[in-house]
């Protein structure tokens, strides 16, 4: 049956990325690429425990990048450091991310704000902290903002140009 293929095609998949990050622990694609094929599947213990792995695995390299290379070794260790972080910031967000699939919202709610310390641009945190407080707050995941958050803002502007005149 076509669906037993499939079911055969995403086990090699998942077999090859789990391979992959054998040989490269540190490799961000084929850990998230294996996150999405097992959020696919609700297998949640599974995402978090690879997310967690690999937090881990960049946390180790980040404390050695570039040391003791000679003359450079400073501006190699920023370079990682700051490529450690952008990975870190990414794997955070995801395990976020699983975390309110889950309905875990006190675990999503602090790996969101961990990710948005380390980079407060970060479009994909500050989204899902957006949904995630929509949630907490009883909204609905598919719901306009037509009369929702928009209508806040507008409240706040509206209120500080009374205050200014």
């Amino acid at each position: 049956s076509p669906h037993r293929e499939e079911k055969g095609g995403k086990d090699r998949a998942k077999r090859a990325l789990k391979k992959a990050l054998v040989l490269d622990p540190m490799a961000l694609r084929p850990r998230m690429a294996l996150v999405e094929l097992l959020l696919a599947e609700e297998n949640y213990d599974s995402c978090i425990e690879l997310l967690k792995h690999g937090i881990g695995e960049v946390g180790q390299g980040g404390l050695g990048g570039g040391a003791g290379v000679g003359g450079e070794s400073n501006f190699i260790g920023v370079s990682f450091s700051y490529h450690a972080q952008g990975r870190l910031v990414i794997l955070h967000t995801k395990l976020a991310d699983v975390h309110t699939r889950n309905k875990n919202y006190g675990d999503a709610l602090s790996c969101y704000h961990t990710a948005l310390s380390m980079d407060a641009q970060s479009m994909e945190a500050q989204q899902g902290m957006e949904r995630l407080e929509k949630i907490m707050r009883g909204g609905d995941l598919n719901e306009t903002t037509e009369n929702g958050d928009d209508h806040g803002y507008q409240d706040e502007s509206s209120h500080s140009e009374r205050n200014i005149f």
